[in-house]
């Protein structure tokens, strides 16, 4: 990261200390990802940032540059990450995107179309990661497993982060997007169970939309700016509904207009696993998924529709919210009322999904 974009991040983030360091032998995975005071994240990783991790990060550099690290922790997230999970009770900064030479490059994430494949899972336009890799992110989160019967035999499942960004047990995340950047929510409800280390991916019963940027009740996100492009985020999912039903802005045309089996150049198309019973499975663009116990949700492990804390500062952002939902507020059946939302500046152009509003 060149002195601009440090410049840039230490005014918004109280002058965090990037600098370079001479880094020890450790992991060489670990080695390769952490330069500048920065951790990243590249293409083919599932991003979970926890205190641990960053321990683990801090305990291969020298103790200053570990303590540095520990009290200001910096990740970037790179092209072609999967999904970036921040939990528990830390403060962190998460930059989606990258700089070079005055030039942006952003980051898009895409939950809502996926093919599995060959131990894959993910879409050709933003990647692929490892059911692998999903199995052992669900065990650095402790999410734990689920017996679950699929043809008629009981798996032993495990629950896996497909959200795109969450935010999640009181984590406190600010965040700077450089460049283009667009975020896609899809569906929860997710599984890897492994027979033999050969890892399957099992979606099924009812599910519900993720938020785009999920921020759940106890936690906060600050959007510190987007520099160099705007950032476009879509709730999971759009269009679901009585088919024949619009609102008195809306024609039959409009992207807004309730249809789970459209074409054509809209928001994006229907979420792989939705149908017309899915018709609860809103998340926010930015905030809450679909609550949980919402009649069609199908995890307690999902995360709750009030969102936390959620502080936009500035920068050109566009939020669709899903069925339901809030733009930037709560998911279904999941209210705002009690969270904070604070907008200081920025251009931001914020449209609730269908009947949020």
């Amino acid at each position: 990261m060149n002195t601009n974009i440090g410049k840039r991040i230490c005014c918004f983030a109280l002058a965090l200390a990037f600098v370079v360091l001479m880094i020890p032998s450790f992991s060489l995975e670990l080695k390769a990802a952490y330069a500048d005071g920065i951790y990243t994240f590249e293409a083919g990783d599932v991003a979970v940032i926890t205190e641990d991790f960053i321990n683990t990060v801090a305990n291969g550099l020298s103790a200053e540059a570990g303590e540095k690290f520990r009290q200001n922790p910096v990740f970037q997230i790179t092209q072609g990450v999967y999904s970036v999970t921040v939990s528990g009770d830390i403060d962190v900064t998460v930059i989606f995107g990258t700089e070079s030479g005055g030039t942006y490059t952003g980051v898009t994430i895409d939950r809502t179309n996926e093919t599995v494949s060959n131990g894959q899972i993910g879409d050709q336009t933003t990647g692929y990661t490892t059911l692998q890799k999903l199995y052992q992110a669900n065990q650095t989160l402790g999410w734990g497993s689920t017996a679950i019967s699929i043809n008629n035999r009981t798996r032993t499942c495990y629950y896996v982060p497909t959200a795109p960004f969450m935010i999640m047990n009181g984590a406190k995340v600010k965040t700077l997007f450089l460049g283009n950047c667009e975020i896609k929510a899809g569906l929860n409800r997710a599984f890897v169970y492994s027979n033999n280390n050969n890892y399957t991916f099992y979606a099924g019963g009812n599910r519900c939309g993720y938020a785009g940027i999920q921020v759940d009740g106890t936690s906060s996100l600050e959007i510190m700016d987007v520099t160099g492009g705007q950032l476009t985020v879509y709730g999971s999912y759009q269009l679901a509904g009585n088919h024949n039903s619009y609102r008195d802005h809306e024609t039959m045309d409009h992207y807004l207009y309730a249809n789970t089996t459209f074409q054509g150049d809209y928001i994006y198309p229907t979420v792989n696993g939705v149908t017309a019973d899915t018709s609860h499975a809103g998340g926010a663009a930015i905030g809450g998924g679909a609550n949980y116990n919402t009649t069609s949700a199908g995890s307690s492990n999902y995360s709750d529709g009030t969102p936390g804390e959620i502080i936009i500062n500035g920068g050109n952002i566009y939020a669709i919210g899903g069925h339901l939902a809030a733009a930037i507020g709560g998911g279904v059946n999941g209210a705002s009322t009690t969270s904070k939302i604070e907008i200081n500046g920025g251009n931001i152009t914020a449209i609730g999904g269908r009947f949020s509003t």
